[in-house]
């Protein structure tokens, strides 16, 4: 495999290969981690990388992994636990949390609901809550500013 060859990394479908990239420290290991979520239809196979790229130092990395987690629920239709809390850590991160957040969503539809975890749901629906309060509050404030136009146009007239 040419490691610097990203078309080549995102055709990856060989889960030793990835480790051995990691051990040897590949600047484009994140490259290899996606096309092995894309090509390894084995989610035992692939999440144990996944896992290790969502810990690394670089954050490049961890967001590969982090992606990576939304292509093996979409393409497997399932998640293992260990990706969702990782997912949940990484949720904190500045430089990934958006990806993680993204990951989640992809997990959301892809997976069963019922295998997912409490903390999920609740986050689901506290998301879906807010977004019928904010547009609760626009009707409102579109409701009074329209309102307010009328009785001028009135009062102009």
């Amino acid at each position: 495999m040419d490691w610097n060859s990203p078309g080549e990394l995102m055709g990856c479908d060989d889960p030793v290969e990835v480790d051995a990239g990691f051990d040897r420290g590949e600047p484009l290991i994140g490259v290899a981690v996606i096309g092995l979520a894309l090509n390894v239809l084995d989610p035992s196979a692939v999440a144990p990388r996944l896992h290790r790229a969502m810990r690394n130092l670089d954050s490049q990395v961890r967001y590969s992994g982090a992606l990576s987690v939304g292509h093996m629920a979409r393409l497997n239709g399932s998640v293992d636990g260990t990706s969702l809390m990782l997912l949940r850590e990484l949720l904190g991160d500045p430089e990934v949390g958006g990806t993680a957040e993204d990951a989640l969503e992809d997990v959301w539809i892809y997976v069963k609901r019922s295998t997912l975890p409490g903390w999920l749901r609740r986050r689901v629906g506290l998301a879906r809550l807010r977004g019928k309060l904010d547009l609760y509050r626009w009707l409102l404030v579109e409701g009074r500013r329209e309102r307010r136009n009328r009785s001028q146009r009135s009062a102009s007239s």
